[in-house]
């Protein structure tokens, strides 16, 4: 059976933060990380889609600063849902 878009860009969300060196990642960077993993590149609707969907399951954690970029986090959720789709 084959992943669909929305699979392999939630897919894409997750490796990209399990292979950040630091802890939280700023959503620019996980978006450029994410159109690395994902062909044809993603479109920022699809990715904010994705990234919602993500965080509505608690597999990622958003840290939203008054002033400033949103930043990312991969929960432990987040580790068991990738471990589960290897």
């Amino acid at each position: 059976m084959t992943e669909s878009r929305e699979d392999k860009i939630r897919k894409a969300i997750l490796k990209a933060l399990e292979g950040m060196d630091r802890d939280t990642s700023a959503e620019g960077i996980l978006f450029a990380a994410v159109e690395l993993l994902v062909s044809p590149r993603c479109l920022v609707s699809e990715f904010t889609a994705q990234l919602k969907h993500c965080e509505q399951h608690e597999w990622i954690l958003g840290h939203y600063p008054p002033l400033g970029l949103i930043e990312w986090t991969l929960t432990n959720y987040g580790r068991t849902a990738l471990a589960e789709s290897r």
